[in-house]
């Protein structure tokens, strides 16, 4: 249990840092996105700001033992945040774009993006759930993984990866079939396949 905990602080430490230093870059997109979840106009330039800092900042606390358990709170209320504004965004029927991760991945909201957000929420509650006093140090607990282990791990990141790659290729084909759907037949007389 002690190495999925470990694996999981590492996993949501990437998540964060990756959203925050993409919300950073993108501080345009990250303003449009606080402003389309509802933040008033004059908070939206502040918050575009605070937000990847302190997402960077959940990131880099997941990394230390001292502040994991600190971090993973912290994670759990951001993404609560989220999971509550995608889903009131959702049930009026807004679907702008998320700007989760920066220009890197930005789609439209749906319930993907939803169950994703309400997903690194059990990461980070499963990292709660161990304790604040036994978080361990991850380079001894990956240190200490067997040879077996080492290859289960690999294979799970392969697997995960595999599949991420799987939906986003599934999901760009259908955006593709997506521009095409309503235009006249004779559109598809001259496209060219």
């Amino acid at each position: 249990m002690s190495l999925i905990v470990v694996l999981l602080r590492v996993l949501l430490s990437a998540i964060f840092g990756i959203a925050g230093v993409t919300k950073l870059l993108d501080q345009s997109g990250t303003r449009e996105a606080v402003t389309n979840f509802g933040a008033p106009n004059s908070v939206a330039p502040s918050l575009a700001v605070v937000l990847p800092i302190v997402e960077l900042a959940i990131a880099l606390g997941l990394l230390f033992t001292a502040t994991a358990w600190w971090s993973a709170l912290g994670a759990l209320l951001v993404l609560g945040v989220f999971v509550v504004a995608i889903s009131v965004n959702l049930a009026r029927g807004n679907t702008h774009e998320c700007h989760c991760f920066g220009q890197i991945y930005s789609r439209p909201l749906g319930w993907p993006t939803l169950v994703r957000n309400i997903l690194f929420g059990l990461a980070a509650i499963t990292v709660l759930w161990n304790g604040q006093q036994f978080q361990l140090s991850i380079v001894s607990s990956i240190s200490d993984v067997s040879t077996s282990q080492g290859l289960l791990l690999v294979a799970g990141l392969i697997g995960a990866a595999a599949v991420v790659f799987y939906f986003q290729r599934k999901q760009k084909r259908g955006c593709a079939c997506a521009q095409w759907a309503g235009r006249p037949a004779a559109a598809f007389g001259s496209a060219r396949f």
